[in-house]
């Protein structure tokens, strides 16, 4: 009977239909392990200052990180598979409000999720599926949050009780500012490389470090701004 009752929790959690509290238990057990290993694969790596050197993906090659890149694929491998209740779950709540969108976003945000998978089973030395992986993800996350943006907008023209103007501006302020600092970088970037033209010193790893950690922002964001009490459908 227990045995039961714990399966029917946690199939209603991998399907989004659980409460909140219920579904934060996934949640950030999933952010605390991707977190840790990611850590762990760091202080491993042996690089001082890797950040402002090296690609988050760097951490995953084997010959660059011997002891570590095993606990960056398993972190990616994790996250892109247990982010997915996470989204259905957004999906579930937020449908009612735009139905078309949240659905097309819902599917986006599960392709974008396997593509996080692929990037930790195909390291950056396996360049093509790798970076295939990669910009399916960022095209796909940013294409993700930017319809929740128009669903939430809608939400408080509407008159909701949630969310607050603040906390939109909070939740994508950081997203987007990672997000435009990156491109603006990578432009620079493509001018040194392609024309040898120095505007400005960049770091364009540190960069690809911040966007990541603004999407992980954004995702627990996302969560968090959700109020307890609120009714699924």
């Amino acid at each position: 009977m227990i045995s039961t009752i714990r399966n029917s929790l946690f199939v209603s959690i991998l399907q989004g239909k659980s409460s909140k509290k219920n579904q934060g238990v996934l949640f950030f057990s999933t952010i605390s392990i991707a977190v840790i290993l990611i850590i762990i694969s760091a202080i491993k790596f042996n690089t001082p200052n890797f950040m402002l050197r090296e690609s988050v993906s760097s951490l995953g090659i084997q010959s660059e990180n011997p002891e570590g890149y095993f606990f960056f694929r398993i972190a990616f491998i994790c996250s892109g598979l247990l982010f997915i209740p996470h989204f259905i779950y957004i999906y579930r709540i937020l449908h009612p409000i735009a139905y078309h969108t949240s659905r097309s976003a819902l599917v986006i945000s599960i392709i974008s999720c396997i593509s996080i998978i692929g990037v930790g089973v195909f390291p950056e030395n396996n360049p093509i599926p790798h970076y295939t992986n990669a910009i399916i993800a960022f095209i796909g996350f940013t294409t993700v949050f930017s319809c929740y943006l128009y669903i939430l907008i809608k939400k408080i023209i509407q008159k909701d009780t949630w969310p607050k103007p603040w906390q939109i501006l909070i939740l994508y302020i950081v997203f987007y500012g990672a997000l435009l600092g990156f491109l603006f970088v990578f432009f620079l970037f493509g001018l040194y490389f392609y024309q040898r033209i120095i505007f400005l010193n960049f770091s364009l790893p540190l960069w690809e470090w911040i966007l990541v950690m603004g999407i992980f922002y954004w995702i627990i964001g996302s969560f968090l701004i959700i109020p307890n009490q609120e009714e699924k459908n």
